[in-house]
């Protein structure tokens, strides 16, 4: 799926890209364009801000009837204070003229809101030069207890 997308970019910069899932048979009901947005502004993140010879990681697995996919990079990590800012549009870490990084600063906050539109959240875990942790949960069942995609 999205994996064709981000390829080119881990091998370009020799990273490692690992997908776990804790089981093959996972359904979910939710808008496929969405989804694959979510992943792929998630993965590609993860990519960009990840240095040469890192490694990205991709967890999927189901918690509580809740889908949960985890984004787990080696890159330079964000601080406390930066977070705050990460899902708010076009809010930029490095901002000024010597931006080392590309992007319009919507990616997140439009993750964000198609996560919540799927009724789920997101959240970060980070620090400086440890690399991040981007988790998010959708619900996996329908009202009616059926699984569906």
């Amino acid at each position: 799926m999205w994996g064709d997308i981000v390829s080119p970019i881990a091998k370009k910069k020799n990273i490692s890209l690992e997908v776990y899932f804790d089981s093959e048979d996972m359904t979910i009901c939710a808008d496929k364009v969405r989804f694959k947005q979510i992943l792929y502004n998630l993965v590609s993140n993860a990519m960009k801000f990840t240095p040469d010879n890192g490694i990205v990681k991709i967890a999927v697995c189901v918690k509580n009837d809740m889908l949960e996919i985890s984004v787990v990079d080696t890159g330079i990590g964000i601080s406390q204070e930066d977070q705050k800012k990460l899902f708010t549009p076009f809010s930029q870490i490095d901002p000024g003229q010597s931006r080392q990084y590309e992007g319009t600063g919507l990616g997140l906050s439009l993750v964000k809101q198609f996560v919540q539109l799927h009724g789920g959240s997101i959240t970060v875990e980070s620090e400086p030069g440890n690399g991040s942790n981007f988790t998010f949960r959708i619900p996996v069942k329908l009202n009616n207890g059926q699984f569906a995609l």
